[in-house]
This record gives C-alpha cells, structure tokens and sequence, in this order.
C-alpha cells in the first residue's frame, strides 16, 4: 500500500471538465519529452517520467484550507474547483526519497500544472499551498542547477523556547532542523535554516557532527544529530577567534 498523494495541483476546472478533456489532454501530455501515458480509467491515471512510475487521479475539492499555510498567492478558493492529485506508482517505495526521484516528482508537477493552468499547489508533507507561478518558477530554477525549493516544501516555525524548527524535512530525508536562536534575528536564523535544509533535501541527514563554515568570516555552524538521527540540533557561532 503507498503513501497518499504528496502533492496535489488546484485546479481552476471541474473535475467533469477535466476529465471530459482528459484523452486529450494526456495526447498533449505525450508529447513531453521522457513521458509516456500508461492506463487511463475514470479520471485516473498512470504515468512514466523519466523511468519514475506516478499515479494520478482528478477528484473534486473536498478539503478545508484553513489547515494550510499559504505563501506566494493571494488565496481564491472558490475559484479552486478541482484537484488532480500526483501520487509515486506502486514499486517506487523508499526510492521516494531519493534526491533525483523527488526532482522528476516536481518536474512532472511543474509540466502538468502548466499545462492545465494550475493555481496553486498544495505540498502535504509540510501542509503549504504555494501559488503555482512560485512554484514553477522555483522548480526550473532548481532543474537547471539552482537550489533545491525549500519554502515550498518545507515549513519552519519558532517555539515557546524560541527555536526555529522545521516540519517536513524528514518526508525528504528522515530528519527535522531545531536551530537554536543565539544572537542571530528571525531573518537571518531563516537564512542558515533554509541553507541547511537545502543540503540536507538533497544530500540527506547528517548522522555525525560536525561543524561547518558560515555565512559570515567568523561565524560557525555547529551540527548536532540526535541519538535516532531523526533531529538535528543546530547551533550558530559567531564568536571572532582569539
């Protein structure tokens, strides 16, 4: 049994308007280079990008958005009428975590959504809707070698102790960011969590300490894994050495 669909494209259409168009839509869709329709059935379907296998399927909105966080779009929901939900195929398993599985997942997303005039995308591991011009123009940037989309898909927050932490990085990697706030102003903690939850997306967790260079001259980073590897405490030094 597979995971629910991580990503899900809002759609502006009906569902009955989408899948009236779906035999010629996916025509269309056919004509992408590396993907290839595989079986049609009742507002489903199958896919292959680039040897990756996705499961897709249309359905109407049946979701309360308040439980989402939106950045990048000025929210319309009721002009978000359907959703085509993209979904790994069956045998993929763990490989979703794999840095080059995740980058066809958005690429396929990216292509679809344009093609249907998407208005957004929900990402539900970090439950954030991005509009869906950020989306795509994130996504290409990070496919011709920029960095990886964090704000899309990972979602960051302070708690009562004033960390900032992160939600959603472990569906890329199996561990969460908990970066200590020190010295350093909300924006520029941002800066360093955001740096280091790209390397972590596409590299994946870090299990041994370390320390690495900062964005400043003297400034340290002080990574910390937990005992599971499931957390990584970070710690930010700006201390000038004596």
């Amino acid at each position: 049994m597979i995971d629910a669909p991580p990503l899900l494209l809002l759609l502006r259409q009906s569902q009955k308007d989408v899948c009236a168009g779906l035999p010629t839509w996916l025509q269309n869709v056919e004509l992408i280079s590396g993907l290839n329709v595989e079986t049609i059935n009742n507002g489903s379907f199958d896919l292959r990008y680039s040897g990756v296998a996705f499961q897709c399927h249309i359905t109407s909105v049946q979701t309360d958005w308040r439980d989402f966080k939106t950045i990048f779009w000025n929210p319309d929901w009721g002009k978000v009428i359907s959703i085509l939900a993209i979904n790994f195929g069956d045998h993929v398993g763990a490989g979703r975590m794999s840095p080059v599985v995740v980058a066809h997942l958005l690429e396929l997303s990216e292509r679809l959504g344009t093609m249907l005039d998407a208005a957004a995308v929900l990402w539900k591991p970090a439950n954030i809707v991005s509009g869906f011009s950020y989306f795509s123009e994130t996504v290409g940037q990070y496919r011709a070698g920029g960095p990886f989309p964090v704000l899309a898909l990972v979602d960051f927050s302070i708690t009562g102790s004033n960390h900032l932490v992160s939600h959603g990085l472990s569906w890329f990697s199996g561990q969460e960011l908990q970066v200590e706030p020190g010295d350093l102003s909300a924006t520029e903690l941002m800066r360093r969590a955001v740096r280091i939850a790209h390397d972590i997306a596409v590299n994946g967790a870090i299990e041994t300490a370390m320390e690495i260079e900062g964005l400043t001259e003297f400034e340290r980073i002080i990574l910390s894994p937990s005992q599971s590897n499931r957390e990584l405490g970070v710690l930010i030094s700006s201390k000038k050495e004596e």
